[in-house]
């Protein structure tokens, strides 16, 4: 029988994980100097346990905070190795080793815990210590010291670095953590936000200026719009006055053409048919003399090529000759 498939593993890699892998990732990164610098814990006045007290970290200047540090012999601690685990899972995780070590029973165990990366595992460093005897530092340390008695404490073990435990004041400070952390986002997300405006308002203003250029240029083409369409108005019809003028131009005159030929022919000669094929010129109809006709023509000087597509017949109706003649008119002719 095979074993049902995990739906979530992809190539090896179980899919429920990659939040945690995300959380501890930050977590690692969180812990590198740049973001301790960018995002720097609130300074604590700690109250040590053979007296006196001093500021966490040593670097920062004294905060709203308080706290006290037990003595080693009032607490347990342990350390846990853990794989890649939400916030959720891992404070149970850490809840379930207070139950199987605490010796004071586990409404009576103040605990917490610090985590820190360690080869794509976590590190837990639990302490523990009876409820009793966390009243009894307190009371103990607010008897002790009149400045300290109107200020709520913290209590930490261990360290350093240090464990805080859970469910005394510290909840106010990582209240105000929060916040300072948040505004800091803030403005680091204002920075990059305005560095990316600088960098893109050279882009954005020539985007503008072409905008403002192509309206402009929109403006003006429909201003020009009628005066366009005249122009070319005015070129098709100056286009069509040169067409027939070069038709023309190629054509002989025929009003002129047949001027000039009733000038040559002679009285008796009779015009049946006058056909223009651009310089060609064909002539039909009756004569009494067709071949006297072609002679008178062919002596013209810009006649040219003259010659009779079809013989001479003699017309039985009117006793006639019939006649074509065909010429080429040339330079200087009637056009």
């Amino acid at each position: 029988m095979t074993a049902d498939r995990n739906p979530y593993d992809l190539f090896g890699l179980d899919l429920r994980r990659l939040a945690g892998l995300w959380r501890l990732g930050w977590r690692e990164a969180l812990d590198r100097p740049f973001f301790t610098r960018l995002l720097p814990a609130e300074a604590v006045r700690l109250r040590l346990p053979e007296g006196g007290e001093r500021i966490w970290p040593a670097a920062g200047a004294a905060g709203r905070a308080c706290a006290l540090l037990l003595p080693e012999e009032k607490v347990l601690q342990q350390s846990l190795l853990l794989p890649p685990l939400s916030s959720a899972e891992l404070r149970q995780a850490v809840l379930l080793a207070v139950q199987a070590t605490t010796p004071f029973g586990v409404d009576a165990t103040a605990w917490g815990y610090r985590t820190e990366v360690a080869g794509g595992q976590l590190r837990v460093e639990l302490a523990m210590a009876a409820k009793a005897h966390v009243a009894e530092c307190i009371a103990a340390a607010r008897a002790g010291d009149a400045q300290g008695g109107g200020a709520e404490l913290e209590v930490w073990a261990g360290g350093p670095p240090f464990v805080v435990l859970q469910g005394y004041a510290e909840a106010h400070r990582y209240a105000r953590t929060r916040r300072r952390h948040r505004q800091t986002q803030a403005l680091i997300g204002a920075a990059v936000f305005l560095a990316g405006a600088l960098a893109a308002s050279p882009a954005l203003q020539a985007q503008r200026q072409a905008q403002e250029a192509q309206a402009r240029l929109d403006a003006l083409t429909q201003a020009v719009a009628p005066i366009v369409a005249t122009r070319d108005a005015f070129g098709r019809a100056n286009l069509q006055l040169q067409t027939v003028t070069a038709y023309a131009a190629a054509r002989p005159d025929p009003v002129a053409l047949l001027g000039r030929l009733s000038q040559l022919l002679p009285d008796s000669a009779h015009l049946t048919r006058l056909e223009l094929r651009g310089d060609t010129v064909v002539l039909g109809g009756l004569a009494d003399n067709a071949a006297g006709l072609m002679e008178t023509l062919g002596a013209q000087p810009d006649f040219h090529d003259l010659r009779s597509p079809s013989a001479i017949a003699r017309d039985r109706a009117t006793g006639r000759e019939s006649f074509a003649i065909e010429f080429r008119l040339g330079q200087g002719a009637e056009r």
